[in-house]
């Protein structure tokens, strides 16, 4: 049986937020909130800033293209989600990345192209307002990337 270290501050602290926040969102949500499912909240919106700031670096200091400033901020968003996501969330940081990676990136293109593209464009054409589009788009891939990380890339 192997032995395991106490967490860091940070894991600690990070595991008090997640608790709190799962506790007020059990009161406005009818059946309780997981504060695993909190935690993936709390790191999703972590990486979505980060998207964001790097969307502006690099396209307005970098001056890349808007394609190439889009793919790559959207990239280092991921590696960003992955990481915390692996070693906060899901408690993985002691088990191989190679496994997990590649699952993740195998959820990251169907997210990708079937929620962000094929679902958000999808029904901006069926005539939803091109930001309604996105909202619906992201509630579904909150429901779709949480559930394919905790039962198929982070697989206990």
């Amino acid at each position: 049986m192997r032995s395991r270290t106490r967490p860091s501050r940070a894991v600690r602290a990070f595991r008090v937020v997640r608790a709190r926040l799962a506790g007020l969102l059990s009161r406005v949500w009818p059946r309780p909130v997981q504060p695993e499912f909190a935690g993936f909240l709390l790191i999703s919106t972590v990486s979505f800033a980060v998207d964001l700031v790097l969307l502006a670096l690099l396209r307005d200091v970098a001056r890349l293209a808007v394609w190439a400033s889009f793919a790559l901020a959207y990239l280092g968003a991921q590696a960003v989600n992955f990481g915390l996501n692996k070693g906060l969330t899901f408690d993985a940081g002691d088990r191989p990345v190679g496994p997990e990676l590649r699952r993740y990136l195998v959820v990251v293109t169907v997210n990708y192209l079937g929620i962000v593209l094929g679902l958000g464009v999808g029904l901006h054409h069926l005539g939803l307002p091109l930001l309604a589009a996105r909202v619906l788009a992201a509630v579904a891939e909150v429901v779709f990337v949480y559930a394919a990380m905790r039962w198929v890339v982070f697989r206990r």
